[in-house]
Order: structure tokens, then sequence, then C-alpha cells
């Protein structure tokens, strides 16, 4: 069995610290040039807020990395990327601020053991980075066949005094992952969308060229399909046939 933890981190692009990305920059062999230029683009920022005609005073930033920008992502990376090197025991998944903890084992109890030890050790991270970790956003899920998990109990993992919520299943980077790995739900979820895309195309078709259902079909409706499809197309093979008769039925359509 795999035991799974989701870690969330609270307002992570917010909370990056610029003293402490500064220092990560010359560990990481970064040269002075370099990083002045990133100390420049981070200090003396200011933002205020607005609502309706009455706005508060400009304050200076000091926590933080810019979001919907190029280098914003890139900073928020190089901040986080020693967070594997305090984990003895789990390997991690880390994509932007979504990090996730696994190992595998016979046993419940040797899956808590390890993960609990990692866990202590991301809240070790946290303190040091002065960073925060949500408690109640991160999940953790068993995950195995299904006889195995019917003859085992769920894991019990803890932060601080929280119970961390188990789970059956759980969206990661846009996949709907289910505890038995059969992707029956993810299925159910594309068939959904792809229903919703399929009719509103339908509705619009007197209305526009054909050169535009065609961009409108590649833009909102393909990559629905193409998404993570290497994964997908695993799930059980009288599941797929069945959404795809229901659609050829019910939402079949030709873009002339």
């Amino acid at each position: 069995m795999v035991g799974t933890l989701f870690i969330n981190l609270s307002k992570a692009f917010d909370f990056v610290n610029h003293d402490l990305l500064l220092k990560k920059l010359a560990v990481y062999h970064f040269s002075q040039h370099s990083i002045d230029l990133f100390k420049s683009y981070l200090r003396n920022r200011k933002q205020l807020v607005q609502i309706d005609n009455i706005r508060s005073s400009f304050e200076v930033i000091k926590t933080g990395v810019p979001q919907g920008s190029q280098l914003g992502p890139l900073m928020f990376l190089l901040f986080i990327n020693d967070l594997p090197l305090y984990l003895y025991h789990s390997s991690t998944g880390m994509y932007a601020d979504d990090s996730t903890l696994y190992t595998s084992d016979m046993y419940v109890s040797n899956l808590e053991t390890i993960l609990q030890k990692d866990v202590n050790r991301v809240l070790e991270w946290c303190y040091t980075n002065k960073m925060n970790l949500n408690a109640q956003q991160t999940k953790c899920m068993l995950v195995g066949s299904s006889h195995k998990l019917s003859k085992s109990r769920d894991l019990l993992l803890i932060i601080g005094d929280y119970k961390i919520e188990k789970v059956k299943q759980y969206k990661l980077l846009g996949v709907n992952l289910d505890n038995n790995l059969k992707w029956s739900f993810y299925v159910d979820n594309i068939h959904k969308k792809l229903t919703n895309k399929v009719l509103l195309l339908r509705q619009i078709k007197p209305y526009i060229p054909l050169e535009m259902r065609k961009l409108y079909y590649n833009s909102d409706i393909l990559p629905i399909i193409d998404y993570r499809i290497i994964l997908w197309q695993y799930a059980p093979k009288r599941k797929l046939i069945k959404n795809s008769q229901h659609t050829k039925t019910n939402c079949s359509y030709d873009l002339r």
C-alpha cells in the first residue's frame, strides 16, 4: 500500500521571506549581480487597498513574491526547493505550492510512522522558513487494492493537536485520484465536462462560422481529453466504453 500526504501551505506565495530567499540564492551560487537584481525586484514594492472610493495608504511589502509574473513562480520554486532535504524517510512530489509526501509498505502502522516523522520535519521547515502549514487543508490517503484496503485501518496522522483528514478521493493538479487508482471517478468527471461543452457547441452552431467552431473545439474541448490522458487511459475498459457510447448517443456533433 501507499501512504500519501497532500501538503497545503497557507498563502504560500505571500509568505516568502525576502531575506531568506536572497540567502538561499547565495547558497545556490548565484552571482552577486544576479542577487542584486532579485533584491532590486523585491525591495520597496508598495501596495494599497481600495474599496469603492476609499483608499488605504501605501504600505511596503515585506514578504511574498508577485503572482502572475515570470519571476514570481521562479522565486517561489527556489525558495521551497530545499524542502525535500528535510525529509529522511518518504519521497516528495512537488509542483509549485502543491507538495505530496508518499511512501509504501505492507503495514499501515509502518506508513504512519514514516509519514508522521516527515510531517514533523515539514513543520520544522515551515518554522525555519517562516511559512505556515495549513492543517485543515492538508489531507492524507491510503492507496491500494480494494481487497487490501478492506482489511486495513485508516491512516492516523496529526499536525500538532489536529488529526489530518482522511480522504478516498483527492484532486491533485487537476486530476481526480481515488484510493484504488481505478480512474472511474476521474473519467466520470471528464465525461460530464465534455457533455456540457459539446451541448454548448451545438447551441451556438447557428451563430458562428466553422473556423470559430474549430477554434472553440481545439481550445475548450480537446484539452479536456488530452490532459493526463497517459494516466487515465488505464481506467476500466467498460467505463470508457460506457461513457463513449453515452456521448455518441446524446452529444454526437458534426463541426460542419
